[in-house]
């Protein structure tokens, strides 16, 4: 017999009850908190979470997802600590305007980025800056602190072409060869 949605998994017993609510909890979080963490995991996240169902995954499995993509979040995070703060950039994310360019630049890319860096289509974040793209994007303005603003303007420095040219001007202008990555 084939699982789905529609047919999912029977619970055996009541631990199996348990364990497929917890993960069913975990999914629902992760996806509230951090949904572009589950990569290519995504669409079936978000099929258990609107399902209310595993369908045809194990308890272990739908925790598996939920296990990579919190790794992935706090792989992210630990990335941009440890980030290097270079001079040049530190001096235009210290200027005005520029942190909440930086966190409206990552938002803007991040609308543009449906395919998730899949496509080779030049809109929103590419392949090496989706993730990190997408938490910046994420977070609550007063979260955008001096390395967040480093670490994004690096990040739209790669996809400045894509901005609207009143941010660029707010992140760029009169910046020269100094931003170079």
């Amino acid at each position: 017999m084939e699982y789905t949605h529609d047919n999912p998994r029977p619970a055996r017993d009541r631990v199996d009850i348990r364990l497929q609510a917890e993960a069913l909890k975990r999914i629902r979080d992760g996806l509230a908190k951090h949904a572009w963490a589950f990569a290519k995991d995504r669409d079936a996240a978000e099929a258990i979470a609107a399902a209310g169902n595993l369908g045809p995954h194990t308890p272990d499995a739908v925790h598996e997802i939920a296990r990579h993509a919190a790794g992935v979040y706090f792989s992210q995070c630990r990335r941009m600590r440890e980030w290097p703060l270079g001079a040049a950039y530190v001096a235009r994310a210290e200027m005005p305007g520029v942190p909440a360019a930086v966190h409206e630049a990552c938002q803007f890319l991040t609308a543009l980025d449906a395919d998730r860096a899949q496509d080779r289509n030049r809109r929103g974040w590419s392949t090496t800056t989706t993730f990190a793209g997408h938490l910046l994007a994420g977070m609550a303005r007063e979260e955008i602190g001096l390395r967040e603003t480093v670490y994004g303007l690096e990040l739209v420095h790669k996809h400045r072409r894509q901005l609207p040219p009143h941010i660029r001007t707010i992140l760029f202008a009169g910046a020269g060869g100094e931003l170079t990555l």
